[in-house]
Order: structure tokens, then sequence, then C-alpha cells
């Protein structure tokens, strides 16, 4: 059996690189709240 991988790399523009770190906070931002709703419960 052969196992065939590829890898990839991106290169996003600064438009790109700024709409994946507003979306990293944003998930961030919610993951927090969700845990904290969590501990209260």
């Amino acid at each position: 059996m052969i196992n065939l991988t590829y890898q990839y790399k991106l290169e996003p523009t600064k438009a790109q690189s700024q709409t994946m770190s507003d979306w990293l906070e944003t998930s961030r931002k919610v993951w927090n709240y969700a845990l904290g709703e969590r501990k209260d419960w």
C-alpha cells in the first residue's frame, strides 16, 4: 500500500490575512463566552 500526501503552502494577501485574523478572533470570543456560560451553569 502506498500513501500519498500533499502539502500546500498558503500565501494569503494582506486583506485575506486580516479576514482570517478577524474570524479567529471572533471564534475565540465565542469559545470563551461558551466556556464562561458552562462554568456558570
